[in-house]
């Protein structure tokens, strides 16, 4: 019984740095609300809709883009943003 236990806190000892070492997910759920230029919801359909985050904010270079064809139902949308381009960008800074 004893090397039972021992062998179960090696175990654990072991797996421990594995489960801590997880990997950053590359995907990301986004919410929105699709508006006409005047600022009124658009019509509930389906959208061609690109993603793109840009390393400054005006001006600047795309660092990651995606497109989705996206359903609007009171304007609302959601999306799972990284689904087509993995987002592996590092985050680290604005």
């Amino acid at each position: 019984m004893r090397a039972t236990l021992r062998a179960c806190a090696a175990l654990a000892i072991i797996a421990l740095p594995l489960v801590c070492s997880a990997a950053v997910p590359t995907t990301m759920s986004y919410q929105g609300v699709l508006t006409n230029a005047d600022g009124s919801v658009v019509d509930d359909g389906v959208y061609a809709v690109a993603f793109r985050i840009y390393d400054v904010p005006t001006e600047g270079e795309a660092l990651w883009t995606e497109s989705h064809p996206v359903t609007v139902v009171d304007g609302v949308f959601d999306v799972i943003l990284g689904s087509a381009n993995a987002l592996d960008l590092p985050f680290d800074r604005q």
